[in-house]
């Protein structure tokens, strides 16, 4: 986050990529998103108020390296 208190990553802990959300003062990770899609790059606005993502809905037409 802008204060540096938690930090936004993308993990695929289940079937899909969502989004979660690590405190780093406790160490406690919190899911954010709990999407069917998948979801990548969170980035927090620039007034703190949230975030934006890349949602994927058809995975088969993204083009990967």
């Amino acid at each position: 986050m802008n204060d540096g208190s938690a930090v936004l990553f993308v993990s695929e802990r289940t079937s899909s990529a969502n989004i979660y959300r690590d405190e780093i003062a406790s160490g406690i990770s919190t899911t954010v998103t709990q999407a069917k899609e998948l979801i990548y790059f969170p980035t927090q606005l620039a007034d703190g108020s949230g975030f934006s993502a890349v949602r994927v809905v058809h995975p088969a037409l993204t083009l990967r390296s």
